[in-house]
């Protein structure tokens, strides 16, 4: 039996539950992975696997190649300038094509160019989520709203109405395209907490103090924190006395006294005096990180509105889709 690891990994691009899926279906099929788990609020994929049969280095360039890279460090990815993001630029692109066929056709412009104007509009606003609910269709084998959406853009296009279906597209296609930001917005909980934490610590090796990144210290090290500066690790002091503020983590309102033997957590601030520490707990698994991880947990578990509406979606845009289906055939239509 192969060594079990776990991986943890922030990556970009990853924003809503069917990013979540084409992530899922990449990795499915991968050697050695035995455990998957993925936040899309938090950006966050873990991984557990057989190092006999997979390593980090190959998780990390799957993922990249199914267009989710893995950020440097535990930083939260953030979202790219709207100038720089396919989805933004191709539904601006799409009501650019709306208002100037509305324009033209207004202005004389010939019928079949005017169609021509409003279908590549559709093709270029619907291209996004029109792949997401062929994929969802096919790998889901379920019909979502980006389905009924295309099927309505599609539908209204060939009964004549290429202007209301270019705009349903245009619309539906500027949600998505901001569903980006607005979740970055839900994660400045995550981001005030990691921020408690400092990127490096000094910690003593070999005879010598080097600064390492928080991520590599081990249980044993020693480091040292000066006045002022954030505990990189949970750790019991070993050298040194200094009031710590604690009220990040535990929210203890009072500096607390610290002395040799005395249990020091990450993220809480030194006062006065320097300290030196030696560490309990590996950057995963101190104090800091376990409540970033309930913080992620909470955020991802789905209230009550949420699951129902989900429910009554997976059942509604079938019928939905159906009932429209049926009203495409005159009513003296006969099989």
């Amino acid at each position: 039996m192969g060594t079990k690891e776990n991986l943890t990994l922030r990556v970009a691009n990853l924003d809503c539950e069917h990013e979540a899926a084409v992530i899922e279906r990449g990795l499915k099929d991968h050697s050695g992975i035995k455990d998957l788990k993925i936040y899309p609020k938090s950006a966050k994929v873990e991984i557990s696997y057989d190092a006999e049969k997979t390593g980090a280095g190959d998780l990390k360039e799957k993922l990249g190649s199914l267009g989710f890279p893995a950020v440097t460090g535990h930083a939260l990815p953030s979202a790219p300038k709207p100038w720089r993001n396919p989805k933004v630029i191709t539904s601006v692109l799409s009501g650019v094509l709306l208002l100037a066929g509305w324009l033209l056709g207004y202005a004389g412009l010939p019928a079949a160019v005017q169609l021509g104007i409003y279908l590549a509009a559709i093709s270029i606003g619907g291209y996004y989520f029109g792949r997401e609910a062929i994929e969802e269709l096919l790998f889901e084998r379920e019909i979502g709203i980006e389905f009924l959406m295309a099927t309505a853009a599609v539908v209204a296009t060939i009964l004549g109405q290429a202007a209301e279906g270019v705009m349903l597209v245009f619309l539906y296609s500027i949600s998505e395209a901001v569903e980006g930001y607005t979740e970055e917005k839900t994660r400045s909980a995550i981001k005030a907490l990691m921020d408690l934490a400092p990127k490096f610590a000094l910690v003593k090796r070999n005879g010598s103090e080097e600064e390492i990144p928080v991520e590599d210290i081990r249980v044993g090290d020693i480091f040292i924190v000066k006045p002022g500066q954030a505990m990189p690790a949970d750790g019991e002091i070993t050298v040194g006395s200094s009031s710590v503020n604690e009220s990040p983590i535990t929210g203890e309102s009072m500096p607390v006294e610290k002395v040799p033997g005395s249990q020091v957590f990450a993220g809480s601030i030194n006062g006065e005096g320097m300290l030196e520490a030696c560490a309990t707990k590996t950057f995963a698994d101190n104090t800091l990180s376990r409540i970033i991880q309930m913080v992620e947990e909470a955020q991802e578990r789905k209230g009550k509105s949420q699951r129902f509406i989900e429910r009554f979606g997976k059942r509604y845009s079938p019928a939905g889709f159906a009932h429209r289906n049926s009203n495409c055939y005159p009513a003296s239509a006969t099989v």
